[in-house]
């Protein structure tokens, strides 16, 4: 049986977003495809699968490099989103585990960093795209798009203070 499931998740709660698949699986459901906001499962015993999502280089060759790495440790790629990797693992025991794809604290640093990087360049371009929108007087819509975009800088702003959180409690376990 397939099951398709349409769920929003925003850049900064891959967290919430593996716990969610990790939970499906829990309930028999195996992730076989993921486009944005939409995944699809089949059916499956519970527990079969373990998912982690990683975040890629913007470098194919690193990418595949890294790709072709994991996979001789029985992890393989179910799908991408941009560069959200999402990544499942055969769980052999099939009791509630999670594999370890951040072996040490630097590498959830880095790729926390990652998200940073790409998360501020596109608050760039909200910000650009906001100055561009106020500074023309003869749009009619400029004052209701100028709202959505500083809605939307406030909501970016937001999630790159928790990704910036979350790598400052990494660092600062890493000093100690």
């Amino acid at each position: 049986m397939e099951k398709k499931v349409k769920k929003f998740f925003l850049f900064w709660q891959f967290d919430e977003e593996e716990k969610w698949l990790n939970d499906m699986s829990a309930q028999g459901w195996q992730l076989t495809e993921i486009k944005r906001t939409k995944y699809t499962f089949k059916s499956c015993q519970p527990n079969t699968y373990i998912y982690k999502l990683d975040y890629l280089d913007n470098s194919k060759e690193k990418n595949q490099e890294y790709l072709n790495s994991i996979q001789s440790f029985g992890i393989e790629k179910v799908g991408q989103t941009y560069n959200l990797l999402y990544l499942s693992m055969e769980n052999e025991n099939s009791s509630e585990q999670v594999f370890e794809l951040f072996s040490d604290k630097q590498y959830r640093i880095n790729f926390l960093n990652k998200l940073l990087k790409s998360s501020t360049m596109t608050i760039s371009c909200f910000i650009l795209n906001l100055l561009l929108v106020s500074s023309n007087t003869e749009l009619m819509l400029a004052p209701y798009i100028s709202t959505a975009l500083i809605i939307l800088i406030i909501i970016w702003l937001s999630g790159l203070s928790k990704i910036n959180k979350k790598k400052n409690v990494l660092e600062k376990q890493l000093i100690n």
